[in-house]
């Protein structure tokens, strides 16, 4: 990702060549001349991998200064950003991995069989943003597979295909290497639209759903704020550094006090909220600590993507502190609440939480009633609340009863509420079934509402099992509310 194309012979040639005046190299920038940096070949630098990843800094020329980057499971906190900051964002990052079976498929594999590539961002359960240059054919310094038969390079679709994603590459906190999950590339989705460098591939499976989802800003960071970059420089493990955006210039932000490597391209820029304002794509820095690191902002992703800009809002849960892994899921997920077995308090929610059925277990129910019906909501606007009665507040309301419009016993609308499981009720019930078809509809409500209690008592009862539960529950009201609807139009009470 640096201005000056030369490859160094060893780690110490990353002092040579003098920097390019920033002048000439914003017009470069802005001309798209500055050419990515991919991941060093270890053997041209006369390391082993295992070399790196004990120490990945003077690899390559990207570096502002020293390497000030850190493992992110070791991260200490002075980088700009809070170590829960990196914590709770780091588990969606992954790094992109050329497949080990080339040679199995391809006559000509190129030498990038299991090559560790680029880094990148779940952004929802299956699509993983990174940079567009990850899937070039004609990558600096490597040759990928040709189409069989030919000369010809695979095209970047394939090249996509032909990779993987590792979660979890990572050294633990006392220096360990985690256990690696790795999920196949199975389509590239989005791939340098409109010029910009980004790309965006489907993985197999929901990974989202184990590791997080990362949000994607509506719009650009600004000038001075910190931003962190969690990457995999040189294809290492894990590695978080942060530092604050210098200036937006064009479709770019660029930052000089930010390290990455040939490894780094693809990954996700944080602003201050947590959320991607940018995919790091270039390198520019020196050891001398001039130049800029820079990526495309995200003001020109959005634009350029439509799948982004089609994304559902991340929503953020509440979590356990010793549970490293973010908490972010669609809002079309599961919800799944999560709480100590032996906590006696019901579920609660954020007021702002735009799902509509995550509630407290004691809230009234809402029935979700067609507006012009006169009988269950005779004012033809709103929902009808199966609740407390207004006139005596210790006895439920049933908006299915009858009663008088006027006067005493409140209800909804005048009518008198009660419940079908009365004594008054159940001997009407009795006549009902006795006389036929609408016996049998009352019976049928009677038994949908005692399960929906049964259901609400197991929930307050095991939080373990809320999700199914809370399924169940949904399933239940919707048949419950079908067959009082059918009850109704079949000229039972209302």
């Amino acid at each position: 990702m640096s201005p000056r194309r030369t490859r160094k012979a060893a780690p110490a040639a990353a002092e040579a060549a003098p920097p390019m005046p920033e002048h000439e190299f914003i017009m470069k920038m802005l001309r798209g001349e500055i050419e990515p940096i991919y991941p060093p070949r270890f053997d041209d630098l006369g390391l082993a991998p295992t070399d790196a990843e004990e120490d990945p800094s003077g690899l390559i020329e990207s570096l502002c200064g020293a390497d000030n980057s850190q493992n992110v499971e070791q991260y200490d906190g002075t980088l700009g950003v809070t170590q829960g900051f990196v914590a709770s964002h780091q588990g969606p990052v992954g790094q992109l991995q050329w497949n080990n079976n080339l040679a199995a498929i391809y006559t000509n594999p190129g030498d990038v069989n299991n090559a560790r590539w680029c880094t990148g961002t779940l952004i929802s359960n299956n699509l993983f943003l990174t940079a567009g240059h990850c899937f070039d054919q004609i990558p600096d310094g490597w040759t990928v597979p040709r189409a069989n038969g030919t000369m010809n390079p695979i095209p970047s679709t394939e090249i996509a295909t032909n990779m993987h994603v590792n979660f979890n590459y990572q050294f633990n906190s006392a220096g360990n290497l985690q256990p690696v999950t790795s999920v196949a590339v199975t389509q590239l989705v989005e791939y340098r639209l409109a010029g910009i460098d980004f790309a965006i591939v489907r993985l197999a499976g929901t990974p989202g759903t184990q590791w997080g989802v990362t949000g994607v800003a509506t719009g650009d960071a600004a000038v001075g704020d910190v931003l962190c970059i969690i990457q995999h420089p040189a294809g290492v493990p894990k590695r978080i550094e942060a530092g604050p955006l210098s200036d937006l210039v064009g479709n770019n932000v660029r930052y000089n006090d930010i390290d990455t490597l040939g490894g780094s391209s693809g990954a996700g820029i944080l602003g201050p909220a947590g959320t991607i304002v940018g995919v790091h794509t270039n390198g520019g820095c020196t050891g001398a600590m001039t130049g800029h690191n820079f990526g495309q902002r995200i003001s020109a992703v959005r634009n350029a993507s439509p799948t982004i800009r089609n994304l559902r809002p991340v929503v953020t849960f509440k979590k356990t502190l010793d549970d490293p892994r973010p908490s972010k899921k669609l809002l079309d997920d599961p919800v799944v609440l999560k709480k100590p077995t032996d906590d006696p308090r019901p579920f609660k929610k954020n007021v702002d939480d735009p799902r509509p059925f995550k509630k407290r277990v004691d809230d009234p129910v809402v029935l979700k009633k067609p507006a012009d019906d006169p009988i269950v909501n005779p004012k033809g606007i709103g929902d009808v609340k199966v609740g407390l009665d207004p006139v005596d507040p210790f006895r439920p309301i049933d908006p299915f009863r009858p009663g008088p419009l006027v006067g005493g016993g409140g209800g909804i609308g005048g009518r008198t509420p009660f419940i079908l499981s009365t004594p008054h009720h159940a001997e009407l019930g009795g006549a009902e079934a006795a006389g036929g078809e609408m016996g049998a509809y009352e019976q049928a409500l009677g038994e949908t509402q005692g399960r929906l209690q049964q259901i609400e008592q197991a929930i307050q009862q095991n939080a373990q099992e809320a999700a199914e539960l809370q399924a169940l529950w949904q399933q239940t009201v919707a048949e419950f509310e079908a067959l009082a609807q059918d009850y109704v139009a079949r000229g039972g009470a209302a």
